[in-house]
């Protein structure tokens, strides 16, 4: 800004002592061509200094303020390079653990690399991180699997499809972790879904097929239960061991425990 101002005022100086040159040997000279030739040097240099003293104006004008927004752009691009580098070493650190199965200790090192990257991620202007914070969440989701923290891996997928709906490896951790809630319908549909996004022959693709054959096996049982119920003469396990080795019922066996452990002790002396 400051070279900006020189070359401004320069530029002013430059068109005055021109003009001022031009006007002394024009002096010496007496004929029409140099009277013309006089008008246009000076028309021309008396532009030049006229745009060098609007350029000036609007130099000292716009200096302050443009200066404070380039210096806080800068701040905020340095300071997201500096999270994003954080964020990928401890992405890294983190990956190590996992491959070593230590998940709680993977899964501290993925929040930290989240925490960092959150405040640059909220306005939705920055997609370099959020690319990085996609990764992190859904490499999380996969720690949390691994340690059992099903509900946990559920949220984390559902942060990463917010960022980017089309992340498979999202979709089949988020099916994986409904499938062991319970939630087989949406986990079928992420099953499927992921399987279209991975194709056949790749690890990934092989991991979704694997769970949408366990969900198919399963919904059908399912359909099948609800269609035929079981008839109400056939005995059920118990029952059946019951008749087959002769046992008594745990009822009658719990009874008999019962009135032995409240009968009194003999006397001494008496028959037994």
């Amino acid at each position: 800004m400051q070279r900006a101002e020189q070359g401004a005022e320069g530029f002013v100086r430059l068109g005055d002592v021109c003009a001022d040159v031009v006007r002394r040997s024009m002096i010496r000279l007496r004929s029409r061509t140099s009277s013309l030739l006089e008008r246009r040097v000076r028309s021309v240099f008396a532009f030049a200094a006229l745009l060098g003293v609007a350029t000036l104006e609007q130099v000292r004008a716009t200096e302050i303020p443009t200066s404070g927004r380039v210096k806080s752009q800068v701040c905020a691009a340095q300071g997201m390079q500096v999270a994003i580098a954080s964020a990928e070493a401890d992405n890294k650190a983190a990956n190590e653990m996992f491959g070593r199965k230590l998940y709680d200790e993977a899964i501290a090192s993925y929040s930290s690399a989240e925490k960092g990257l959150r405040r640059f991620t909220q306005t939705g202007d920055n997609p370099a991180a959020e690319v990085v914070l996609c990764k992190v969440l859904c490499n999380r989701a996969a720690a949390s699997l691994g340690a059992g923290y099903h509900r946990e891996a559920l949220s984390d997928c559902n942060a990463a499809l917010s960022l980017d709906p089309a992340l498979g490896k999202a979709v089949l951790r988020r099916g994986m972790a409904r499938e062991s809630l319970g939630q087989h319908e949406e986990a079928h549909e992420d099953a499927v879904r992921a399987l279209g996004l991975f194709g056949f022959g790749s690890p990934m693709g092989d991991a979704a097929l694997a769970l949408r054959r366990r969900l198919d096996k399963l919904l059908a049982q399912r359909a099948r239960a609800a269609v035929e119920p079981q008839p109400s003469h056939l005995f059920n396990r118990d029952q059946t061991l019951r008749l087959n080795f002769h046992t008594p019922p745990p009822a009658a066996v719990a009874l008999r425990a019962y009135f032995q452990a409240r009968r009194p002790p003999p006397r001494p002396g008496s028959a037994t």
